[in-house]
């Protein structure tokens, strides 16, 4: 593992805490491990691996950005439950799944079909596959040409991609900080180009709902970029 959390273990507590002081659980345990097993095997079928471990070790750590700025916003009285409960599954589906057109030779479509899987409204279906359509590289020969204008613009277009893309760039500096990868310094050069552009986000009506949530993982990759 490349966290010393366990993902499953921390929802299930917060979870457990909610419930004690009388509010509704945050996160459905049983369809995030669904999720989780279907990304893991899209990854697996490849034969992707992260570091020295299998691949969902980085996605679980991506989408464990995610549900602790959601955890720590709620505690913290800066997002109401009932209003992101319906946001929330569209996000961790987003952390899972943003690798698999860039990675695991899925297409828009076949995202499209798994998302039939964890959705029942049109509508969601879809921007959850635009999430994962929106943080896959654009065609290059280095980095640079990946990761160029078009990529951030249409990442920016996309509601909760940056978001998730946030999520993406913390889970993959700590990692590369912890094992003195090279690649940090190049995710803080990006970062260092970038943040403006993630931190204005054209002005949403759900996405100001979660608007806590992106100031937090901003907040970290500030403070882990400092």
């Amino acid at each position: 593992m490349i966290t010393d959390v366990n993902i499953i273990s921390f929802i299930e507590d917060h979870n457990k805490k909610l419930e004690s002081n009388g509010h509704q659980p945050m996160f459905d345990v049983n369809w995030i491990k669904s999720v989780r097993c279907a990304a893991d095997a899209i990854h697996e079928s490849v034969n992707q691996s992260y570091g020295d471990g299998p691949y969902l070790d980085h996605l679980d750590y991506v989408a464990l950005n995610a549900v602790k700025a959601v955890a720590e916003a709620f505690d913290n009285g800066m997002i109401d439950n009932a209003e992101t409960l319906p946001y929330i599954k569209v996000i961790i589906f987003g952390c899972y799944f943003h690798d698999t057109i860039e990675d695991a030779r899925l297409t828009y479509n076949d995202v499209l079909k798994q998302t039939v899987k964890f959705f029942n409204e049109f509508s969601v279906q879809h921007l959850a596959a635009d999430i994962v359509y929106a943080l896959t590289d654009e065609k290059g020969k280095t980095r640079e040409e990946r990761h160029n204008d078009k990529y951030y613009t249409c990442i920016q277009s996309i509601l909760f991609a940056p978001f998730v893309k946030m999520c993406d760039i913390c889970a993959n500096a700590e990692y590369s900080k912890r094992t003195k990868s090279g690649m940090f310094a190049k995710y803080k050069k990006e970062w260092e180009n970038k943040n403006q552009d993630f931190f204005a986000m054209c002005a949403r009506e759900k996405e100001e709902i979660m608007s806590p949530i992106k100031k937090i993982i901003y907040c970290k990759l500030n403070q882990l970029f400092a």
